[in-house]
């Protein structure tokens, strides 16, 4: 899941800036309206980093580590949980786990794709089922998560071998079968975290709305 300096082609690099440019002016729109408790968001974004760098190393720049985007989404919404991200992957690349220079497809890939999986996770969950908080622990925030992580392996793996660093097979044969067992961690984790907090302090869970999922049914 890394990509360090001078690991990608110059035309990659400049498609992660372009890519980044419109989800930075959206995040800097909507994060304007969004409600902060900056003591928790940060807090949170420290244990993410911490998170991030406790990794394992397949092979070089195929790294393996939990990512937090599924549990910060799930604590703040989308705006204020990619925007975290992109804090934490400045973090780790100050701290050398990571390049500079491919820092837009760390929030690309870590950031946006995961929360996008957890947000549709959480909407197709809100329509289709019944409104049990059991729906929102179990399918939202452990299989959302779990399915996060899945994607983001998939996408990262994916540029790994469009870039020409690795085969198709050696990322599916020494990557992605370890990330996946990691999406399991993360599915765990995240749930886990998610359930205590909705049950002792529900005000830090934004996307857990207690008019849909405690509502009675007829």
């Amino acid at each position: 899941m890394d990509f360090p300096d001078g690991y990608l082609p110059l035309p990659w690099l400049a498609a992660g800036w372009i890519a980044l440019a419109p989800l930075a002016a959206w995040l800097l729109l909507r994060a304007r309206r969004a409600r902060l408790d900056l003591n928790l968001w940060l807090a949170s974004c420290a244990l993410a980093a911490a998170l991030w760098l406790v990794r394992a190393g397949v092979q070089p720049a195929l790294t393996l580590h939990f990512v937090g985007a599924a549990a910060l989404y799930l604590m703040f919404g989308a705006p204020l949980a990619i925007a975290a991200i992109g804090l934490v992957a400045l973090v780790a690349a100050a701290l050398g786990a990571g390049g500079w220079q491919a820092l837009p497809w760390q929030v690309l890939l870590e950031g946006a794709l995961p929360v996008g999986v957890v947000h549709l996770a959480r909407r197709t969950l809100e329509r289709r089922l019944p409104p049990n908080p059991f729906v929102y622990f179990i399918g939202v925030a452990y299989l959302g998560a779990g399915l996060s992580l899945a994607a983001v392996a998939g996408a990262t793996g994916a540029l790994h071998a469009l870039a020409g660093r690795y085969t198709v097979r050696t990322v599916v044969d020494d990557y992605l079968a370890y990330a996946l067992l990691l999406a399991f961690g993360e599915a765990f984790l995240t749930g886990m975290l998610i359930t205590l907090f909705v049950v002792y302090r529900r005000e830090w869970v934004a996307t857990f709305d207690d008019a849909h999922w405690l509502r009675r049914r007829r």
